[in-house]
């Protein structure tokens, strides 16, 4: 990759008041700001002229910029303080209609920045903090299930949290993982040999999630440990089972509770199901009742299985990729992701902290020893290296963001997603390059707040 050639002028400009030169170390004339592995030039700010500003609080109309921002959706902050998802998309020349899958990346990358203030330093910096001395922006062709392949672009050189509770972003990126999975792994076994098992506990308004989180846990190693387990294993079929934790609130606070799918030799009949349930009332109020105590016993409700359906079993594993914004749980109780919104917006911001205190550490899925190689999955890969995992896969090189120009535009909220969507939508890799360089440009000239 060669450096290019193109005379670059001293650049005056500061970034909220500090010369980018001070804040990085390096010359803004000294080096590009972009540069395109096919046809890159260096460019100076003195050259960009006047460019509209990326990020549009106050809900303002497109301009005729070449790029408009990515901006947030509107179930995540008011009309009047982002704009729409029509006002976003890209207009000057029309581009194809953005896709659910970009949608769903707008909405994460949108309350992941919302949600900053509230994280760990590792999840705050998730998708902002450089582990390289310069930014890569690159693409791949992805197969679609239904056919046909997409273009899917991503940053190599930033940190990544992996926080499956934390951070928005990494969330999705490793559902999406854990939901292939689970799907091959059934399908694998054969569906119909599949059932499902929910169990829940008592909770009240102000019970620590954290301490009912990992009792539930204990409850469940209790179910599934000693001779009357193995008994029960055994007239049933139960071969294998996958094991995943959910948490949701309402009126009497954190309610979290487990979903587990059994792999079975045959379906069960209406009357193995029906003394499968029995059972399991008496031995998961035994469990719970050692583990947690008997406030927490559960009633009759405490246990449900069920033969297990796609759709069901995906809902109740937290593995639905429809739109997150309309993700929602039964009743008037609310998602973590419903929260995670609310205190983006400056509203149950002690909520959603106590929500991550509580599950940090929490093991999202767990399987049984031996299921995953059964069905040729081969060994689990940890969060963190589900997310980074993408980095080593060959992939066409789009354009490289230098460290000074990285560093001066990610706090700029809506232009990391804006730089993803123009590599993926625009077919030619020079002209994404210049496109990519008109984003940031525009960005570091922005005086619309972070």
């Amino acid at each position: 990759m060669f450096r290019p050639d193109f005379g670059a002028e001293a650049c005056e400009l500061t970034t909220r008041g500090t010369p980018l030169g001070a804040t990085t170390g390096r010359s803004q004339a000294s080096a590009p700001l972009v540069e395109a592995p096919a046809r890159p030039r260096f460019l100076s700010l003195e050259q960009a002229g006047e460019l509209a500003a990326l990020v549009c609080p106050q809900g303002c109309t497109p301009t005729k910029s070449a790029l408009s921002p990515a901006g947030g959706p509107v179930a995540l902050l008011s009309p009047t303080d982002t704009a729409s998802w029509e006002d976003h998309e890209f207009s000057n020349p029309p581009r194809p209609m953005s896709s659910e899958r970009r949608k769903r990346r707008r909405f994460a990358y949108e309350l992941r920045d919302g949600l900053r203030p509230f994280g760990t330093p590792r999840v705050a910096g998730c998708g902002r903090k450089r582990i390289a001395f310069e930014v890569e922006v690159v693409r791949t062709k992805v197969k679609r299930q239904a056919g046909g392949t997409y273009q899917h672009a991503y940053f190599v050189g930033i940190s990544r949290c992996g926080s499956v509770w934390e951070c928005p972003v990494c969330a999705l990126q490793i559902r999406a993982e854990r939901a292939e999975e689970l799907k091959y792994a059934v399908e694998q076994w054969g569906a119909d040999a599949v059932a499902m098992l929910s169990l829940t506990v008592r909770h009240g308004l102000g019970d620590d999630l954290r301490a009912v989180r990992q009792g539930i846990s204990h409850s469940f190693g209790r179910l599934i440990n000693g001779a009357p387990w193995k008994r029960f294993c055994r007239k049933l079929g139960i071969q294998h089972h996958v094991r995943a934790i959910e948490v949701t609130h309402g009126a009497n606070g954190w309610h979290p509770h487990l979903h587990i799918l059994f792999f079975l030799e045959t379906k069960l009949t209406d009357e193995e199901q029906a003394e499968a349930s029995a059972w399991l009332q008496k031995r998961w109020a035994a469990c719970v009742q050692r583990a947690l105590g008997g406030a927490f016993v559960p009633n009759e409700h405490g246990v449900d299985i069920r033969s297990a359906k796609r759709a069901d079993y995906l809902a109740k594993f937290s593995f639905e990729l429809t739109d997150p914004g309309t993700k929602k749980a039964r009743g008037k109780n609310r998602t973590p992701l419903q929260i995670a919104a609310s205190a983006a917006s400056g509203n149950d911001e002690a909520l959603w902290r106590s929500y991550c205190e509580g599950m940090r550490g929490a093991k999202m899925l767990t399987w049984s020893r031996g299921l995953r190689e059964f069905v040729g999955l081969g060994a689990e890969r940890e969060n963190e290296e589900l997310v980074i995992a993408e980095e080593a896969e060959p992939a066409e090189p789009v354009a490289i963001i230098t460290s000074a120009a990285w560093d001066a535009i990610r706090h700029r909220r809506g232009v990391a997603c804006t730089l993803l969507e123009v590599a993926e939508l625009t077919p030619k890799q020079s002209q994404a390059a210049e496109e990519i360089e008109a984003v940031v440009r525009g960005a570091l000239r922005s005086r619309v707040p972070p």
